[in-house]
């Protein structure tokens, strides 16, 4: 019976020597570490390939990798390589502040970008962390950030110098970048440096706080472009919906347009000003379409712009809307336009009310027999009798330099004057 314990005792005995020597070679020796971190990657081989030419340390001290290339990293385009020259590792407890990583010099090559360059370390829970990129495209680094408003942004940083710092859940984000070119829809910004600090509150739904500084910059849509003074976006909370400080300026056919955005995306308030003065409905016509609608100055009224006419010109400008509900706004209807070899001209009307409204059309034509072309206005009115039935006057003035005889030219100074009342009958089939 002693004879039976006694072999046990030496059974068990053997076996927890063996245990503890298996586990000084695995964990306290340099060779036994690199054995598991060998099976360790074998494993995990579906989402990288990784090579390294040096190991040093073991697991419980902490692991030191030196020379590491990554290829096939999942998550990255295809193509894309990550080298690390140093790389250590050391977790000293099961939970994520038992963790420290440190990285020296790790360059991500990306298929259109420089290599964008990476030192720090996470230690703690907390993020130390700086990333330096020169001639970053944008379309590749947003599609880390999965959201279906990246999809049509396209663009390039001339540079960008990013430092992460702080407890990992709650990271801030901060530094420098010079925008080259930004492209979203119709719209493009360029020329744009700048300089941020956000930090992140939520990840899901994601809340941010902090700012994003502007100094410069070129917005261009529809033929118009805005040159951007320094200005402001404040985060404090929903990220789609920050606080705006936007300045810019802007030239529509020898017209000077200052122009302030306040308060935020989904409640925007936009003051326009110009030089010589002028409304601001007729001013943000100016900016959406470029021309400078001048005969429509008198009709359209003094006062400020409301927020949701402001959202529909930002729809327009920056967003590639129509801009359909921005005319209606306005009461703008039936606008056409010519632009023909000899012919030249634009046409709008503006609702005064349910039934009233009055329309403009300027036209100027280029005649081969003639030195100067001919320039025709013509200004009217339409009232609705009924459903299908309306009556409308109509003045056009028609001004040509081209008259022969003095006399002539004398009268053309009072440009002629043609009258017409019409009656318009609509049916529909």
């Amino acid at each position: 019976m002693k004879r039976k314990i006694l072999y046990i005792v030496y059974i068990i005995g053997g076996t927890l020597l063996l245990l503890g020597g298996m586990a000084f070679y695995l964990f306290l020796t340099t060779q036994g570490s690199r054995t598991v971190i060998k099976k360790f990657l074998s494993d995990h081989e579906d989402r990288a390939q990784v090579e390294y030419d040096g190991i040093s340390g073991n697991l419980l001290e902490g692991v030191r990798l030196k020379d590491l290339n990554l290829t096939n990293v999942k998550g990255l385009p295809e193509g894309s390589t990550v080298k690390i020259q140093e790389l250590y590792v050391n977790l000293t407890s099961l939970n994520i502040e038992g963790l420290t990583v440190e990285v020296q010099n790790a360059r991500i090559k990306l298929p259109v970008s420089d290599p964008i360059v990476v030192f720090g370390s996470f230690k703690g829970g907390q993020w130390d962390v700086n990333v330096f990129g020169l001639n970053v495209d944008l379309s590749e680094v947003l599609r880390f950030f999965p959201s279906t408003l990246w999809k049509k942004v396209e663009g390039q940083f001339a540079h960008a110098d990013i430092y992460v710092e702080g407890n990992y859940l709650q990271p801030v984000f901060k530094g420098k970048f010079h925008l080259a070119r930004l492209n979203y829809k119709k719209f493009s910004l360029t020329e744009a440096p700048g300089f941020f600090e956000l930090q992140l509150k939520e990840f899901k739904p994601v809340n941010l706080s902090g700012r994003v500084n502007v100094s410069q910059g070129t917005l261009q849509s529809k033929d118009v472009n805005i040159n951007i003074e320094d200005s402001q976006f404040y985060f404090s909370g929903n990220f789609k919906d920050p606080a705006l400080f936007v300045n810019g300026n802007s030239t529509v056919e020898k017209t000077k347009i200052s122009l302030t955005l306040r308060g935020t995306l989904k409640q925007p308030e936009l003051k326009l000003t110009s030089d010589p003065p002028k409304p601001q409905g007729q001013l943000l016509l100016m900016l959406a379409t470029g021309e400078g609608w001048e005969g429509l100055e008198t009709s359209l009224e003094q006062g400020t712009l409301d927020a949701e006419l402001t959202k529909d010109f930002i729809d327009y400008f920056i967003l590639g809307g129509t801009g359909s509900k921005m005319a209606r706004k306005l009461g703008i209807h039936d606008v056409n336009l010519t632009y023909e070899k000899d012919v030249k001209g634009i046409g709008a009307k503006k609702s005064i009310t349910d039934k009233l409204s009055i329309g403009y059309d300027i036209e100027e034509r280029h005649e081969q027999e003639k030195l100067s072309p001919t320039v025709s206005q013509t200004v009217g009115g339409e009232y609705q009798l009924t459903d299908a039935i309306s009556m409308g006057v109509e003045r056009e003035f028609t001004d040509d330099p081209n008259s022969p005889d003095i006399a002539a030219q004398e009268e053309a100074i009072a440009p002629l004057k043609e009258d017409r009342v019409f009656l318009k009958y609509e049916k529909r089939f």
